[in-house]
């Protein structure tokens, strides 16, 4: 089956500003968060300000620098998964593919595959917390380790301790990936209150173990996350958010 996005960067700017002109008019009513629009707008910022200059019809007068930077700033956009927060296709197997708010109609509107309808409920994970424990490395690295909470009632480092006690290692709910909303913050600024919150990241990743470089220049901030399991193809069936964690980079 053809991919949907078109190989050709003239094809893919086309594609993507008829999606980003249509998402940005359904977002709010297909519950789409701002959060996850701003990210796709940064992107769609770069990759326009690097095709204008870098792209085919400017052949006669680009440079290699500026062909470069073009060909990187559309492979963040058209980005699946972490270490990047979401890009084009991260974003419609999130938001878009098996969305119950938007239609068929819109899909194809939107240039986007219109989805089988079968699909296997899960009901476990869409009643259990994310239980992790975050710890700062050296050089910005946060090393995350998570595990399930089992049930709705929550004690973190109860929970924490006894799976680790009996798996020796983190582990996943079955057939679900982490979606992680995190944010960076001063030691003396005001915590996010929801995963939601305005600034907040969404990354979605596929292991328990979750080891990210934050950057050296983030020693001594405050790393605020709030983990849920979450599978792209079925938004619908995400579990509920964690309990917000906090740690300091080092």
């Amino acid at each position: 089956m053809n991919d949907y996005i078109p190989k050709s960067d003239d094809g893919f700017d086309g594609f993507q500003r008829n999606f980003m002109t249509l998402i940005a008019a359904i977002a709010s009513a297909a519950g789409i968060p701002a959060s996850a629009i701003n990210v796709l707008l940064s992107y769609q910022t770069e990759w326009e300000n690097a095709f204008a200059v870098g792209g085919q019809a400017q052949k006669s007068t680009r440079n290699s620098v500026q062909t470069r930077t073009k060909t990187e700033a559309r492979k963040a956009y058209q980005s699946t998964y972490a270490p990047q927060p979401m890009g084009l296709r991260a974003f419609i197997a999130a938001w878009v593919k098996y969305n119950p708010l938007i239609s068929d109609a819109q899909r194809i509107s939107l240039g986007v595959p219109v989805p089988s309808r079968k699909k296997t409920q899960h009901t476990v994970a869409t009643k259990n917390q994310v239980v992790f424990k975050s710890k700062g490395l050296e050089g910005g690295v946060v090393q995350t380790d998570c595990y399930s909470s089992g049930s709705n009632a929550l004690n973190p480092v109860a929970v924490t301790a006894k799976m680790g006690k009996r798996t020796g290692r983190d582990r996943k709910e079955a057939g679900y990936d982490i979606l992680k909303s995190w944010k960076i913050i001063p030691q003396s600024a005001a915590l996010p209150a929801t995963a939601n919150d305005a600034g907040m990241v969404k990354t979605l990743f596929t292991k328990a173990k979750i080891i990210k470089q934050l950057g050296a220049e983030n020693k001594g901030m405050i790393l605020c996350e709030f983990l849920q399991w979450y599978i792209p193809e079925h938004p619908e069936l995400a579990g509920p958010w964690s309990e917000i964690q906090t740690c300091i980079i080092t």
